[in-house]
């Protein structure tokens, strides 16, 4: 193989697809008809991902007629065909290709063209029709991906899976899965994988509803496309930048990230109409509704000629800008009829985030055409996608609905509803639309009867946009409050508020604060940020700002103050405080306020812990023994077969790499013969020294030799009735194989200086790791004793060979060591369990089992491991330059030009505060986190001043 071309394989394995096209490009061949089918395929895939697609087809079609084409071949063009397709927007034609390369790979058996196979094809499965995928489907796709054992596939399965749950609203999910691919990069770095991640991070971002990190994102993986020579990227990251700042309201700088990305990929291409797509909803912000309506015809019309097919996840996105378009021009009922007959019914319910801002637009369509029963009807299905969708996702603002309804009803209080709920959606939701959902609301609410499509094509009165960073005094804008004596519906609205800002603590605090002084049941309260030993005051009403207040993290407060923790974040913790007012019912509404907090946030806890066991497999291995587990088709055949010859007696040889179970496998021949009280004895023959083998095999008589100062009868006379192993059969010295020989012919055994043989019966299975066929060969082993051990063979694959194992082998010895070292609660994070199933061990069960014991060893209970915790050679040495700080990944800068006590004081105390943030304040979890246990760590929060 060329030089070049050696030199581009390594340069693909890291992502680096421009400087692998021009090593290949400097074959004197490169893609002429004397160019080899193996580089020919090699160049077609590189064109592919650097974006020659036409150059890319030729040279497949080039492929094509090649008469010797392998069949590994064959589903690797299939792969790259399958990739054209997509780009082009021909997803069924895509998915048709991943699934005959798929088939291929089975029948050849190629693990790695399965998982890349298998991979693509859900990916555009889930984009076709947008349903869930079975989790039958994910397990296999697991497995695949772990016998792969490639870092590459086993990043991409992580990002897969991130964006997979993403999409359909379980944000936690696919926060964990992004977590697990970054830190696998840190391993094995790949430009183009770290740019598919940073994408889905900017997305991921996005729908949290952290815009300037979701334009940090993008901006990296701008700057991974340059890297990686990958254009796709590069593209997708301009359209992510414009998504942002549309989000934020900067429509102009949206324009111009798309107008350069308009540029860039070829009008065939589906990326080209998309971004065409977004430009209109850019168009629709800044009030250019001519322009909006020419490039969502323009889109369409580009779709048709090229017989693009979007995905769902595109097409509700595109619907929810065309029924926006609609509404801002006042054609309200063919809004509805657009919503309404796009997509079937049922997917009105589904969890995606388009989909339930589509819900909301249909709610405001019905709002606005006075149809007040098919409002509280679409309401109902709008909440009950919400029902169904993760917390973290944000989609459903239940103070959204609930302003939608009072202002369908012409209920007088549809006004600060309809204020409420823009702050509600300004601090957790998606702004270019739910604002502008509830900004309708507002209009809608305050001029009722004023609903004519002049006003509404001119876009309403101006939108009104929440603040990023909130510091009020609640006394200076009582004007907003609701009447003290609407205690029930007060609550009511309170109840809503608390739903939908679980996740945010300031704005969960201002709302909880204006809520109570409506009903009346505070004399003061306040909002209080905590960061480090500062604690300030962010929201206050009647609440007396005191330099003490200011000064340390234990405030002294008032007797009868109530103190409720509402949940951290980006490293801050916050708190509420409320006096309650001189009445019995204001202290327990207060108190019953304060429970109701704490529900919600133990209820978040929870989805917590049950969204970081989501997507991960709960492995019961098929068979276990009592030193071994066993899954893989190959043990379990072997282990099946061991055990049918086990009641025969005859002579069995393993043989396998050291470490690989053979003693495990000869045990269990043991106990299936049927005598379970019979002895197993394992003699290895390679510790003993060489000339004296035979006398500890056959025993010797008193006095046979110098220093025989007493009987030895030998270790097949102690073996007798049982199962003698000799391990490391190919060791045994050449003047002792004949006398082996004789017993296993006779079943004598001739003790040295003894006269006369005696006669045992001892069933013997033989292991090596050496090759005897080739110890045969050399004069090294005798013939007539191979052919004598090798009545019933079997061969032990290694570790590598059977990865299904991997997992269960993990669990078991995690199990073994905590109990040996008397520890408990030892667990891995998924990075570390990743890590550990990339590695090949070459020692096989015997260095996971050491890695594991020793693991065990260093950690503590309720801790941990993380990918840091392993050996340096499982954990892999990264060559990736020094990432610089990431937007939303924790760091903290530390000066020092000071003692040593202070900055370690500095740093652990963020490092706990953001332990205590990620973890919503459960202290086992913290200490986990953290390494510590659970009085370490009472200690350091006493002598850091947390308590």
């Amino acid at each position: 193989m060329p030089d070049e071309t050696l030199q581009a394989r390594s340069l693909i394995s890291e992502g680096q697809f421009q400087a692998a096209l021009e090593h290949l490009q400097q074959h004197p061949l490169a893609g002429g008809p004397g160019y080899g089918s193996t580089e020919r395929l090699l160049l077609a895939e590189v064109l592919e991902r650097t974006g020659h697609l036409t150059e890319a087809r030729i040279q497949i079609a080039a492929l094509r007629k090649t008469p010797r084409l392998t069949e590994s071949e064959r589903a690797r063009c299939m792969m790259v065909e399958g990739l054209i397709s997509k780009q082009l927007g021909h997803l069924e034609e895509s998915a048709q290709a991943f699934r005959k390369a798929y088939q291929i790979a089975e029948q050849i058996d190629s693990i790695d063209l399965r998982a890349w196979s298998q991979l693509r094809l859900l990916s555009v499965s889930a984009d076709l029709d947008g349903r869930d995928l079975d989790a039958d489907v994910l397990s296999v796709l697991r497995c695949n991906v772990e016998q792969a054992a490639v870092p590459a596939v086993s990043i991409a399965h992580q990002i897969f899976l991130a964006e997979y749950h993403a999409k359909r609203g379980d944000l936690d999910a696919s926060r964990h899965h992004t977590d697990v691919a970054r830190s696998l990069l840190r391993s094995f770095p790949n430009y183009w994988l770290r740019g598919l991640l940073d994408l889905h991070q900017s997305c991921l971002n996005y729908l949290e509803g952290r815009y300037l990190d979701s334009l940090d994102s993008a901006r990296q993986a701008l700057a991974s496309c340059a890297e990686s020579g990958h254009p796709l990227t590069g593209v997708i990251a301009l359209a992510d930048m414009a998504a942002a700042y549309l989000a934020v309201g900067q429509a102009a700088r949206a324009t111009t990230c798309l107008t350069v990305a308009l540029r860039k990929p070829g009008k065939e291409e589906q990326v080209w109409g998309l971004l065409l797509e977004t430009l209109a909803e850019a168009q629709l912000v800044s009030g250019d509704v001519e322009g909006c309506a020419v490039s969502l015809r323009t889109a369409r019309e580009l779709s048709a000629r090229h017989s693009q097919l979007r995905s769902v996840w595109h097409r509700n996105w595109n619907l929810r800008t065309e029924a926006r378009l609609l509404q801002r021009l006042g054609r309200w009922k063919e809004s509805l009829e657009l919503i309404r007959t796009a997509e079937p019914r049922e997917h009105l319910q589904s969890r995606s985030f388009p989909r339930v801002q589509l819900g909301a637009l249909e709610v405001l369509a019905l709002a606005r055409l006075n149809k007040r029963d098919h409002v509280r009807s679409a309401v109902g299905v709008y909440l009950h996608a919400g029902l169904e969708a993760p917390r973290s996702s944000h989609t459903v603002s239940l103070s959204g609905s609930h302003a939608m309804l009072a202002a369908a009803a012409g209920d007088r209080r549809a006004l600060p509803l309809s204020i409420q709920a823009l702050r509600v959606v300004g601090a957790t939701g998606e702004t270019s639309s739910l604002v502008e959902v509830v900004d309708q609301l507002l209009d809608l609410a305050g001029r009722p009867g004023s609903h004519d499509a002049a006003t509404c094509a001119n876009g309403g009165r101006d939108s009104v946009w929440r603040p990023t960073i909130i510091r009020c005094h609640l006394d200076a804008i009582t004007s907003v409050l609701l009447e003290p004596h609407c205690k029930t519906e007060g609550l009511a609205t309170l109840l809503c508020s608390l739903m939908d800002l679980a996740t945010d603590p300031v704005s969960l605090g201002e709302e909880t604060l204006r809520l109570l002084v409506s009903v009346g049941w505070i004399r003061s309260g306040a909002v209080l940020e905590t960061c480090g030993p500062v604690v300030s005051p962010v929201i206050t009403y009647a609440y007396p700002v005191t330099e003490s207040t200011l000064s340390g993290s234990r405030v002294k407060r008032p007797e009868g103050t109530i103190r409720i923790c509402l949940g951290s974040r980006q490293s801050r913790s916050y708190d509420l405080l409320i006096s309650p007012a001189d009445s019995a019912g204001a202290l327990s509404g207060c108190h019953a306020v304060a429970r109701l907090l704490l529900v919600i946030r133990q209820s978040r806890m929870s989805e917590q812990r049950t969204s970081t066991r989501v997507g991960e497999e709960t492995i019961q291995p098929n068979t276990s023994d009592a030193e071994g587990l066993f899954r893989s088709p190959t043990m379990l055949t072997l282990l099946a077969s061991a055990r049918r010859v086990a009641p025969l007696g005859i002579t069995v040889l393993l043989t396998g790499e050291s470490g690989t179970g053979k003693e495990v496998i000869a045990r269990s021949i043991h106990r299936a013969s049927g005598d379970v009280h019979s002895r197993f004895i394992a003699f290895n023959c390679s510790t003993v020294p060489r000339d004296m083998v035979d006398s500890q095999l056959f025993g010797y008589r008193r006095g046979a030799f110098t220093g025989a100062v007493q009987e030895f009868k030998g270790v097949l006379h102690a073996a007798d009735g049982g199962t003698l192993l000799l391990d490391e059969v190919g060791e045994l010295p050449l003047d002792t194989q004949p006398k082996l020989l004789r017993f296993l012919d006779t079943g004598e055994v001739q003790a040295l200086g003894e006269a006369a043989p005696r006669r045992v019966k001892v069933r013997i299975i033989a292991a090596t790791n050496a090759n005897l066929e080739a110890l045969v060969a050399e004069g090294r082993f005798r013939e007539d004793l191979f052919y004598r051990l090798n009545v019933v063979r079997f061969r032990l694959p290694p570790l590598r060979e059977r990865r299904e194992e991997v997992g269960p082998l993990i669990a078991m010895f995690l199990s073994r060591y905590a109990s040996e070292f008397g520890k408990h609660n030892i667990s891995l994070s998924e990075a570390a369990m990743e890590h550990l199933l990339l590695y090949p061990w070459p020692g096989n069960v015997r260095e996971l089992s050491h890695e594991i014991r020793r693991l065990v060893a260093l950690g503590g209970s309720d801790s941990v491991v993380d990918v840091f915790d392993l050996d340096a050679r499982i954990r892999g040495q990264s060559r990736e330059p020094i990432e610089q700080p990431v937007h939303g990944v924790p760091t903290v800068t530390v000066r020092i030009d000071r003692p040593l006590e202070e900055i370690r004081e500095e740093i652990e105390r963020a490092a706990i505060t953001y332990a205590l943030e990620c973890s919503e304040g459960r202290l086992d979890t913290v200490a986990r986190r953290l390494g510590l246990s659970r009085k370490g760590l009472y200690l350091k929060r006493q002598r850091l001043g947390f308590l």
